[in-house]
């Protein structure tokens, strides 16, 4: 077994030569500074809740929840109502199916005026009966080339 004692074949002075430190490391200046380091942390973390402590306070008594129900919730008459995705989708549903509903029936459009709708499939059936309408005064494409 080997003896980790002191080792008197070392010459400390040779080691000394060499360039190896011949005392030990000083822990005073690494013990007070650990000691300045935890204090300085300590003030700033006191300092951080003070303010945020203040900052809760002052928030809380800005404005009574009485009057804080009391403000109207909608926005003035001037500014554009904002719609939710709820709202938003069920009246996309809405306007879809009021489409549909219209392209898929007959009635009058502008009955003064004499202008009809009827169901795009019965629309499609006609022109492939009838053709595509013509105008009384067009030119023949013959005659334009």
């Amino acid at each position: 077994m080997h003896d980790h004692g002191q080792n008197p074949e070392i010459d400390k002075d040779l080691l000394e030569q060499l360039g190896y430190e011949g005392r030990d490391v000083q822990v005073d200046w690494r013990i007070g500074s650990s000691a300045v380091l935890f204090f300085i942390s300590v003030f700033v973390a006191i300092g951080v809740a003070w303010s945020m402590i203040g900052l809760v306070d002052r928030t809380q008594h800005a404005a009574p929840a009485a009057d804080r129900m009391a403000r109207p919730m909608m926005p003035p008459k001037n500014a554009p109502l904002l719609q939710t995705d709820v709202t938003a989708k069920k009246d996309m549903e809405e306007l879809r199916a009021q489409e549909h509903k219209m392209m898929e029936s007959s009635g009058w459009m502008k009955e003064d005026a004499g202008f009809a709708r009827m169901p795009v499939d019965q629309a499609m059936e006609v022109v492939a009966k009838r053709g595509l309408p013509t105008r009384a005064n067009a030119r023949d494409p013959e005659e334009v080339k």
